[in-house]
């Protein structure tokens, strides 16, 4: 008798605990999360020049002669003339994904797209021209997840290489970090 009680009561709280359970998923409805900002591997890869741009996340800077450089984080160098120290000129911006560094030796920049590192002629900074790419040579982290812990869009790598993270309202969100 004493087994079979015992049994049961095992049985009783097993049952217990699994109704407590809610069915299905624990995934909301509509909540606020990130969902992940995409760019394509070939856009990611294009370096150009282009006319100045506004400085809006300014890094690190470079001074050479009377030329200065200073990193865009993540979307490029501006290449800003200092012959008037009191009358800074903004002359060209070259695009480069990812950017972060910044390097100079003669005519040539070395600089981050991302993982890999490009190696820039500026001789021309208007026509700024990439004349090596080392792949994969620095490994970039914290891209695949969020800036804050939370729900997000799960990232999907047929849309190309996640590049920063867009606060809004999702539905159904999938992935939680």
């Amino acid at each position: 008798m004493t087994r079979k009680f015992i049994l049961l009561c095992c049985l009783g709280a097993a049952l217990t605990g699994l109704a407590s359970c809610k069915g299905g998923s624990n995934t909301p409805g509509e909540v606020i999360g990130y969902a992940p900002v995409y760019q394509s591997d070939s856009t990611m890869a294009n370096i150009r020049s282009d006319a100045p741009q506004p400085i809006v996340r300014g890094g690190k800077i470079y001074v050479r002669d009377k030329t200065m450089y200073q990193v865009e984080e993540g979307s490029g160098i501006h290449i800003i003339d200092i012959t008037r120290p009191e009358n800074p000129a903004r002359t060209a911006f070259i695009h480069v994904s990812g950017a972060q560094e910044l390097s100079i030796k003669g005519d040539l920049l070395y600089t981050n797209n991302y993982n890999d590192l490009v190696v820039l002629n500026i001789s021309n900074p208007q026509s700024v021209r990439e004349v090596q790419r080392m792949k994969d040579m620095f490994h970039i982290t914290g891209g695949n997840v969020p800036p804050e812990k939370g729900y997000f869009e799960c990232i999907n790598p047929d849309r190309g290489s996640v590049i920063g993270w867009q606060k809004k309202t999702l539905y159904s969100p999938k992935c939680k970090y």
